[in-house]
């Protein structure tokens, strides 16, 4: 399969992203997110007055209930950018975007929705290790890309 996408994008003149960028783009996102929760929360709650009054089991409760909070903003920004942006605002800044396998052009509605449900389980699976994959193919390609039959490339 590597050996085809690769002619594939050779063909059509287009580049595989680097993992640097791929990772840069990810470490955007995370960071966006991360404001993104800190606003939500800051808006709605006064966090020192919630823990303020906690004991320890119960502090760990509630920076469990943040986490989720967290895995479902993420999932939704995932979602929505892969189908309508066919890119996350970090693979905006990189210029990079997520295209299908079959035609490099944009995935759809189920591809997105495979593709962020895939990568938001491979970032709690052992913290990211399934993302380890991108290392063992040609096209750098990692479970979330193979499920949604897709891959990153430069956006020039």
């Amino acid at each position: 399969m590597d050996e085809f996408i690769l002619d594939k994008l050779q063909k059509e003149n287009k580049k595989l992203a680097s993992l640097g960028k791929r990772l840069i783009a990810t470490f955007i996102d995370n960071i966006i997110l991360s404001i993104l929760l800190f606003v939500i929360l800051h808006n709605t709650t006064d966090i020192k007055d919630i823990v303020s009054g906690l004991n320890e089991e119960q502090i760990s409760q509630f920076i469990s209930s943040l986490s989720m909070y967290f895995i479902v903003i993420k999932f939704i920004y995932l979602y929505l950018f892969f189908y309508l942006k066919f890119a996350t605002l970090g693979n905006i800044i990189t210029k990079t975007k997520i295209v299908s396998i079959d035609n490099f052009k944009s995935i759809d509605y189920k591809s997105s929705l495979y593709r962020a449900l895939v990568f938001i389980i491979c970032e709690i699976t052992l913290f990211g290790i399934l993302f380890l994959s991108v290392f063992f193919n040609s096209t750098n390609r990692h479970l979330a890309d193979t499920m949604s039959k897709s891959v990153v490339i430069n956006d020039d």
